[in-house]
């Protein structure tokens, strides 16, 4: 019986490896990659336009058809991109005149292809639309009470993208911010702007719509056409207006035929610290705590002055790592003492009445005020 059993094994195992012979003969050939090929392989993109972009990978049995795309050209525009399918997009502010999209196998990164884009439209200075008044309607120079017809361009000859473009306005204003939200408030405004001029000579302002139309920052004369003015600067009131505005003016400009570009505006509306009431009490020492070691301001002496003898108290700013102190009489800023670590208040050519002395400093992004109420009696 042994016997048997051994015969049968071997022929069994003489099956096996038969079994796996004619296994191995059979399994196919791996796929090989020979070149990749891109539809289409010329294409003519305008800038801020799209393209889409196929592959195809060529080889023998069956290579997958999976690329990854790039573009060659590493000093484009950073707007200029193609994604994952194959969809270029040229950026509105792009400088170049030409580029290669690149598919690579993902079988076999040794092997790509290429496509040729032209880039058309823009350039050397002229503009590119990519926005309009009902595109941009939260656009901060929108103003309800005069909408002025306006662009959102591109300027790619100059690299500025994203301006406001103001053609032959017929208001007596070019551009708008609104202050409504501060209407009958008082308040301090900080701006910045760049302004070119393109058409009749005149003069470059910013006023309040005030009754009195206060200026708010410099005032540039025969203003050069054609070239970038920079303007800003404060101003602190009340805009009382019914619908308030800070305002690029059209006075003393022929804006019948001018266009306006406005680029880089920045702005910030610091409303003014609220005054106390006279039921709050008289305050003759008063400090904040931030955390426990942390004493925000201190008065060194009393704060109820006589306006007889011309008498001065000191409040000193003693927190710890405080900067950017400002410091406000009944809610309007001394602009003088901005920065200084203490402020002297004296009663000599005062009223007699409660004043509310203010102090507001930074840290760490964050901003903390305490107020103190100082009396000038008789």
């Amino acid at each position: 019986m042994k016997k048997v059993f051994k015969i049968f094994g071997i022929i069994a195992l003489i099956a096996v490896i038969g079994f796996s012979m004619v296994g191995c003969d059979d399994l196919p050939a791996s796929a090989t990659v020979t070149s990749v090929t891109v539809n289409p392989s010329t294409a003519s993109v305008a800038r801020g336009a799209n393209q889409n972009f196929s592959a195809t990978v060529n080889g023998e049995n069956n290579p997958a058809q999976t690329v990854t795309w790039s573009i060659v050209q590493t000093n484009k525009n950073a707007g200029t991109t193609i994604n994952s399918s194959g969809r270029l997009t040229v950026a509105a502010a792009e400088t170049l005149t030409s580029l290669t999209v690149r598919a690579t196998s993902t079988a076999d990164t040794t092997k790509s292809g290429t496509a040729t884009v032209t880039i058309t439209g823009g350039g050397g200075g002229s503009e590119t639309v990519v926005g309009s008044y009902n595109a941009n309607a939260s656009n901060p120079y929108v103003s309800l009470l005069s909408p002025v017809n306006y662009q959102i361009v591109n300027i790619p000859g100059e690299t500025r993208a994203n301006v406001m473009k103001v053609t032959n306005p017929t208001q007596w204003a070019a551009a708008f911010y609104s202050l409504s939200e501060y209407k009958d408030q008082e308040i301090t405004i900080d701006f910045s702007v760049q302004i070119k001029r393109v058409g009749a000579a005149g003069s470059l302002v910013w006023n309040i719509n005030n009754s009195n139309y206060p200026v708010v920052g410099n005032i540039i004369n025969n203003a050069a056409a054609g070239t970038w003015h920079t303007m800003g600067g404060k101003w602190t009131g009340t805009p009382t207006a019914e619908h308030p505005s800070l305002y690029l003016s059209t006075y003393e400009n022929n804006s019948g035929t001018t266009t306006y570009y406005i680029d880089s505006f920045s702005i910030s509306v610091t409303p003014a610290l609220p005054p106390i009431t006279d039921d709050e009490g008289i305050v003759s020492f008063i400090y904040y705590w931030v955390n426990e070691q942390d004493v925000l301001a201190t008065a060194g002496g009393s704060t109820t002055l006589s306006k007889e003898t011309n008498e001065n108290v000191v409040i000193t700013a003693s927190g710890s790592g405080y900067s950017g102190q400002k410091w406000y009489v009944d809610g309007v800023e001394d602009t003088s003492s901005q920065g200084q670590t203490s402020y002297t208040f004296s009663s000599t050519d005062k009223e007699t009445k409660h004043y509310n002395l203010g102090l507001v400093v930074e840290k760490g992004g964050k901003y903390y005020s305490i107020n103190f109420k100082i009396t000038v009696d008789k």
